[in-house]
């Protein structure tokens, strides 16, 4: 097996599991708007990890406004920060990531963060989850509106090259139909799917997947599969 020269992770449900406030956040915009409202299952594989932009497009109006959009992102996100703030006994990362983060910093393992998350959002985690001792604009790719969201793979090629690699060179760790898709089309060496043990697996036939975890605990065991442990 080829090995990893650097690990990409995707944020939101993969180091830091909040998928059950996005969940609320957006099935109460759609109620609002007497939209049909999916199951978590379908949410999980077929939206969560895209844009709100494709997002809105998708559910409410597509041939909405730039404007139209921004003020749907803007109100489900208002939901979803208000949620996370009301639950501070959520908003901490995924067991055993503080200690992986830090083997891949005093190893100096390159590593970076692929988010659907728009810059608000990514303001916010780094102030109130204390990912900075890791995490900063040098190594984060965002939703900042240019590079096309998930499931295109221009996410995780711009995540790959900030670090002076290609896609091929790393392995990714993902919780979304999408963020699997963009990682098989960017042709990532492996995609870890990570999954909150409450919730619905999102793998299915549509995507490779190497392994599905729900914690990190095992870290140095996935690291030593692919040449990364030092």
């Amino acid at each position: 097996m080829k090995t990893a020269k650097g690990v990409i992770f995707d944020f939101n449900g993969t180091l830091f599991f909040d998928t059950k406030f996005h969940i609320k956040a957006f099935k109460e915009k759609l109620e609002e708007a007497g939209k049909p409202v999916p199951d978590d299952h379908y949410l999980i594989k077929n939206v969560f990890g895209k844009p709100n932009s494709t997002v809105y497009r998708e559910f409410f109006d597509p041939n909405a406004t730039d404007e139209a959009v921004r003020a749907f992102a803007n109100s489900k996100e208002d939901k979803y920060i208000a949620y996370c703030v009301e639950h501070p006994e959520f908003m901490h990362l995924v067991h055993g990531a503080p200690e992986m983060l830090d083997y891949l910093l005093d190893n100096k393992i390159p590593y970076a963060l692929a988010t659907g998350s728009d810059l608000r959002n990514v303001e916010f985690y780094l102030s109130e989850l204390g990912i900075s001792k890791w995490f900063n604009f040098n190594n984060i790719t965002y939703a900042d509106g240019i590079i096309k969201g998930k499931p295109e793979p221009d996410v995780y090629i711009t995540a790959a090259n900030k670090m002076g690699l290609d896609p091929s060179e790393c392995i990714v760790f993902e919780d979304a139909g999408s963020g699997f898709k963009a990682a098989n089309a960017a042709g990532a060496l492996a995609v870890i799917a990570v999954r909150e043990e409450d919730l619905p697996s999102p793998i299915d036939d549509s995507v490779k997947v190497d392994l599905e975890i729900l914690n990190y605990l095992s870290y140095k065991e996935i690291f030593a599969k692919y040449g990364l442990l030092r």
